[in-house]
């Protein structure tokens, strides 16, 4: 009978045996998790690339509609200055099955107009990026100090729907001005303009992190609500390509264009190692962080002639 009752208390486990076995889960939860966020990055990351890519048909449908890509922004409007009621994102609306958007959204006023805002407010999904923690919408206060806009008053709350690509619109390298495939204010570019290829030119680039400027380490610098046409699919986003400083931290201090600041108009994403773009045909590639600023600005270039390598 002692023999039995012994060999029934050794069954359980020790304090220690069971510490061992927590010990030993927690060491495999620690080598999984990171398995497991690079997962959903790539996911995230290929939803991303989906978007551009739908943006670019989108881009050629309306090509096929109208023989020219649309304008990247129009300041041509009545009211004061950037009162911006045409933009490359508001014109793909058809093309990308928001026709009901479309239906409702007035050309011939201003993006901020009261017509206008039960529309602008609406959250568009492929010009987000998943990766991004930018929120889908915001909501600024309005100072009429910073928005000279008739249509608007102080304290007026605005809903914006954010978007996080921009087009491409200018280069300048060696004091040198080029177009790029887009360029800004009331111009339309032919695809026979683009005489360095479509596959050589950048059209759309992620410039994610919506009114919240990062640095290169991820890092917030500030909240700027200072413009109600920046960064919203409603208004204008594009592509500056103002060389900063590895850090970030300071423009025009240095070659970096991507995934060093996501306040100066540079390509910036939250996928590691760089940044996604959308070439002039359809396509869509990544371009690491340590690309240089002169072969970033080739490739928005649309017609300087240069060949460009492997990138």
């Amino acid at each position: 009978m002692r023999q039995s009752f012994r060999s029934a208390r050794r069954a359980g486990f020790t304090l220690v045996e069971l510490l061992v076995v927590i010990a030993i889960i927690g060491v495999l939860i620690g080598l999984l998790l990171p398995a497991v966020q690079q997962a959903r990055e790539a996911a995230r990351r290929m939803q991303c690339m989906n978007n551009l890519r739908q943006i670019g048909l989108a881009m050629h449908n309306y090509v096929d509609s109208y023989g020219r890509f649309p304008i990247s922004q129009s300041w041509s409007q009545l009211g004061p200055e950037y009162a911006i009621s045409a933009c490359w994102a508001r014109s793909l609306l058809p093309y990308i099955e928001q026709g009901n958007i479309t239906n409702q959204y007035d050309d011939r006023l201003p993006h901020v107009h009261p017509d206008n805002r039960p529309v602008i407010g609406e959250s568009l999904s492929i010009y987000k990026c998943p990766s991004s923690p930018a929120p889908a919408v915001v909501e600024i206060t309005v100072d009429t100090s910073s928005f000279p806009y008739e249509e608007t008053t102080d304290g007026e709350v605005i809903k914006l729907g954010i978007n996080e690509y921009g087009c491409s619109s200018n280069a300048n390298v060696d004091g040198t001005f080029e177009f790029g495939l887009m360029p800004y204010n009331d111009y339309s570019t032919k695809i026979s303009e683009v005489t360095d290829g479509l596959s050589n030119t950048i059209h759309v680039a992620e410039i994610a992190g919506g009114f919240t400027t990062y640095d290169a380490r991820g890092q917030v610098l500030s909240v700027d609500e200072s413009s109600l046409h920046w960064r919203v699919w409603s208004g204008f986003s594009r592509l500056s390509l103002r060389g900063f400083s590895p850090d970030g931290l300071t423009q025009y201090g240095g070659n970096c264009v991507v995934n060093c600041n996501s306040g100066g108009g540079n390509a910036y994403a939250f996928h590691p190692g760089g940044a996604q773009v959308l070439l002039g045909d359809g396509s869509a590639r990544f371009l690491s962080e340590n690309l240089d600023i002169v072969t970033m600005q080739r490739l928005v270039m649309r017609s300087d002639g240069e060949v460009i390598g492997e990138f």
